[in-house]
């Protein structure tokens, strides 16, 4: 007898067309980035009563097909590493299980990968950072214009008046980066991809400040001259 176990429930639209459902979740995309730090809170609570712990154990319990289930595995494992690092302890094994109905197409899960390589290798940043030295000689060397004066200030990343909480801070700072550097990324890499690498961001900047308490920015003052 044939088996259409699957022929009463409803599936969402597979694959990678103009109509399927991994190109047409950005509603529920939303409302996973508005949930991620309350998220966070919960596994922050949740971790403090396990650990120390060799695994970890995490479901979707309906995880569709599309790209969206990556947000929400990378905040959990970057969140787990961070809680872990600041609590001296080793990280655990992560165990990841994706359950939805049996017609579900996984294999739309796993091929989005975020970036291809080739572009990733092809992307130039123009932004340079030199320290004071090398931009008095860069100057001196161009040679249009003499140095007058140079003053370096330093300026905290994240201000005094702002709130303390770790998490507002990467995101603070993540907001900054992206109003600069979005359109340049969308362009090369296409819109799918900023929202997983700024809340990856704005996690790492998170822990960093974990650690380094606040970080600091340099700006240089430069009188010139010309010759």
């Amino acid at each position: 007898m044939e088996n259409n176990f699957t022929s009463d429930f409803h599936c969402t639209n597979s694959g990678d067309k103009e109509i399927s459902y991994a190109n047409n979740s950005q509603l529920q995309k939303t409302i996973i980035l508005r949930i991620l730090p309350t998220l966070n809170d919960e596994l922050r609570e949740t971790l403090s009563k396990r650990l120390p712990a060799s695994t970890f154990e995490m479901a979707d319990l309906g995880c569709s097909s599309g790209p969206n289930i990556f947000l929400i595995i990378s905040q959990v494992i970057d969140s787990i590493h961070g809680i872990c690092q600041q609590a001296q302890f080793q990280v655990p094994e992560i165990r990841v299980f994706l359950n939805d109905l049996p017609g579900n197409d996984f294999n739309a899960i796993f091929q989005s990968e975020l970036v291809k390589e080739a572009d990733v290798d092809g992307f130039n940043l123009p932004l340079y950072k030199p320290w004071k030295g090398e931009l008095y000689e860069i100057i001196e060397r161009e040679g249009s214009f003499g140095v007058g004066r140079m003053e370096i200030s330093e300026v905290d990343w994240v201000p005094r008046d702002k709130d303390d909480a770790e998490f507002q801070n990467g995101h603070y700072l993540s907001n900054i980066v992206r109003a600069a550097s979005e359109q340049m990324i969308s362009r090369h890499f296409g819109d799918a991809v900023t929202d997983s690498l700024f809340i990856k961001y704005a996690t790492n900047v998170e822990d960093h400040l974990r650690h380094q308490n606040n970080g600091k920015l340099l700006n240089f003052l430069v009188s010139l001259t010309r010759k």
